[in-house]
């Protein structure tokens, strides 16, 4: 039917644009709480590709990743190229809105 060609065309766009959908959420999010726009998806793509395609924390191999902010914004980090690093899930919702010296603390013991 309509509806499932439809869900199954979404999902298929998504898979092949997964930094344009990532960039999407990660604007959407910043949006909510008053911050602009200051990355692009290809800037995202840019900086998985510089890490290699590897968590920035772990260095796992990513199938999937989350976009992090490596100063939280909610400790005034910008939302900025430069403040933007890929981490698998699990580096992503370990860290939650800890500072690099705090994550990095934590990840000794």
């Amino acid at each position: 039917n309509n509806a499932d060609r439809h869900l199954n065309n979404v999902k298929n766009w998504q898979r092949e644009n997964v930094f344009k959908v990532r960039h999407y959420i990660a604007k959407f999010r910043c949006s909510k709480i008053g911050l602009g726009d200051h990355f692009s998806s290809d800037d995202l793509q840019e900086i998985f590709n510089t890490q290699g395609g590897v968590c920035a924390s772990c260095g796992k191999e990513l199938d999937d990743f989350h976009v992090d902010h490596i100063i939280p914004l909610s400790k005034n980090g910008a939302n900025t190229k430069e403040n933007i690093q890929i981490l698998c899930p699990s580096c992503n919702m370990h860290k939650a809105r800890m500072l690099p010296s705090e994550w990095s603390q934590i990840k000794r013991d």
